[in-house]
């Protein structure tokens, strides 16, 4: 029996069947996949722009008020502009799931557009990673600026904010070449923050290209191991302490007296040994000149008389 030639004008879908209506054999679509669920779009965009003319004049009588230290009217106007925000970014994502699901009629610029209608930090930075993703690098760092000015942001997410930006020149200027020694060093700092904000995530999918491994934190019970990043399982309370750090010109490694460390190595992101010193067991603290050691990323390892050994990173930066 020969084989039947395929019809290139046809298109071959593969279905489970366990999604099919048994008695019709109709594909079943889950509700939120699929479109037609949804409102009319353009009677949601309607109810977008019709929330937001008194959303701008409700937010601006509060402003007036705040600045007028009237306290009641500014009360009273925050909860309105609050209201209608809430109306707004109700359409606003509903718009968004239809066009990201239709996309045979929406194109990509209508999806970025109501993404910037939704009015969120979270949103806008999605909006400059996509720009990025497709080379449009003036967009994405004019939305990641705009940002700055445009949220109330804490400290924190402020200094997120600048190295998620210095992590998109980096991006940008290398077009595809790979990164430099220092950009890799740098990227290191921030992958190894606490995990919070966007910068460290960005930082670390960049460097699993290179080779660098980023387990789960796990919150483990006391006396089980725990990973954190690219780190060897440590002690939960330091004993060793690095100061400064990042560094310029030295760096004194101190600790209780009660340790007997005997040796400590520092090596740096490539594994070569860049201080080897031994020392008596009475000693409490290190004094070590940095400013002939190349900048960057250096992991130590101090080892005591019974051979135990503890471990950290620290940067010098000159």
């Amino acid at each position: 029996m020969s084989e039947e030639t395929p019809d290139p004008n046809k298109v071959t879908v593969t279905v489970d069947l366990q999604d099919a209506d048994p008695n019709t054999c109709e594909i079943l679509v889950p509700e939120e996949s699929n479109p037609e669920s949804l409102p009319d779009v353009e009677d949601t965009k309607a109810q977008y722009y019709q929330h937001k003319g008194p959303y701008l004049a409700a937010k601006a009588e509060h402003d007036a008020a705040v600045a007028a230290s009237n306290q009641t009217l500014a009360t009273a106007k925050g909860h309105e502009a609050a209201y209608h925000r809430f109306e707004m970014d109700l359409a606003a994502d509903k718009v968004l799931r239809w066009l990201m699901l239709d996309t045979l009629q929406d194109g990509r610029d209508s999806v970025r557009a109501w993404m910037l209608n939704l009015d969120s930090y979270e949103a806008d930075l999605t909006l400059a990673k996509d720009y990025l993703a497709t080379g449009e690098n003036t967009q994405a760092l004019g939305v990641l600026d705009a940002a700055a000015a445009k949220y109330n942001l804490t400290t924190a997410e402020t200094a997120d904010l600048a190295e998620t930006r210095e992590i998109f020149v980096m991006v940008i200027e290398q077009a595809g070449t790979p990164h430099t020694q220092t950009q890799l060093d740098r990227l290191v700092e921030i992958a190894d923050h606490t995990e919070a904000g966007y910068a460290y995530a960005i930082a670390r999918s960049i460097l699993t290209q290179y080779g660098k491994h980023y387990p789960p934190y796990l919150d483990l019970p006391v006396g089980e191991r725990k990973t954190k990043g690219n780190s060897e399982t440590q002690p939960e309370n330091k004993i060793v302490s690095v100061y400064p750090n990042p560094a310029d010109q030295y760096i004194l490694f101190s600790w209780p007296s009660k340790q007997s460390f005997v040796a400590l190595t520092v090596t740096d992101l490539s594994g070569k040994v860049v201080m080897n010193t031994p020392f008596s067991p009475e000693q409490v603290s290190l004094h070590w000149p940095t400013q002939n050691i190349a900048p960057g990323v250096h992991f130590y390892q101090i080892r005591s008389e019974k051979g135990d050994t503890q471990t950290g990173k620290f940067v010098i930066r000159h």
